[in-house]
């Protein structure tokens, strides 16, 4: 099946199940100008694209991607996965940017978090486990990941669930053979979430492998997957995150 493009220069930002019509849809957003984003829907019963009900908006789901190359500067990209809950759209763009399947408008939420981080975000991702919005955020003072949960959706608060030391034993689970580094704190960068499963947090550590870690437990296993072909094209001009979306966290449970 082939779907034409909602409009020349759009992003797809979005793939969801709609629970009332019965469908899958897309979203897509194109720039219109500074601070003003257009929005449309393509539904595949009608096999059609309309604009949302409230076509436009003043952001737009990106997200920052960084480049292991020092001299390179972060470059911005369109997410096009989303965390969904609650019948609803959620992409982390420094606050946390929603749309409503149902009533197909817009909003900006708060991040879990306003006071108790000092200095700068190493990573932060945003999925959906046990049907409630997740944030796993790790900064550059320790090798900890945090794991807020959203408590109650309507009043929107969080509390934090998890922390996940990530200081594993070097010599159990080594990096690759060849790859230099210093200190911990130098390799955590290379850390992706994969997901949230079962009570297990699977994630993605570059030149070490995938790992998953039993939220209750606290115990580590290493798990074994064939190389991909992906990861020969992963350096440092490569948006490596984006390849490895493609990575379906349920697989590995």
């Amino acid at each position: 099946m082939q779907i034409d493009d909602a409009f020349k220069g759009g992003d797809l930002c979005g793939f969801f199940y709609h629970p009332l019509a019965e469908e899958s849809r897309i979203l897509n957003v194109r720039k219109i100008e500074n601070n003003k984003y257009e929005y449309r829907i393509y539904l595949f019963n009608r096999r059609t694209w309309r604009r949302t009900l409230t076509p436009y908006f003043s952001f737009q789901p990106t997200r920052r991607v960084r480049s292991f190359n020092n001299d390179c500067p972060p470059r911005e990209r369109v997410c096009g996965n989303p965390a969904i809950v609650n019948n609803a759209l959620h992409w982390d763009i420094g606050r946390i940017m929603v749309f409503d399947m149902i009533t197909e408008e817009f909003s900006i939420k708060s991040l879990p978090f306003i006071e108790g981080y000092s200095g700068s975000c190493r990573m932060r991702h945003l999925l959906a486990i046990e049907d409630k919005l997740c944030l796993c955020y790790m900064g550059y003072e320790e090798p900890l990941m945090d794991i807020w949960v959203l408590g109650n959706y309507k009043k929107w608060t969080w509390f934090k669930r998890y922390t996940v030391n990530l200081d594993w034993d070097m010599k159990k689970y080594p990096m690759e053979k060849g790859f230099k580094f210093e200190t911990l704190l130098e390799i955590m960068g290379y850390i992706r979430v994969i997901g949230i499963q079962n009570g297990e947090l699977v994630l993605f550590w570059k030149h070490r492998g995938i790992f998953c870690y039993h939220l209750g437990f606290g115990t580590l296993e290493k798990i074994n997957v064939k190389k991909s072909e992906m990861d020969n094209y992963i350096h440092d001009n490569y948006d490596w995150l984006c390849g490895f979306e493609a990575y379906d966290a349920a697989s590995f449970f």
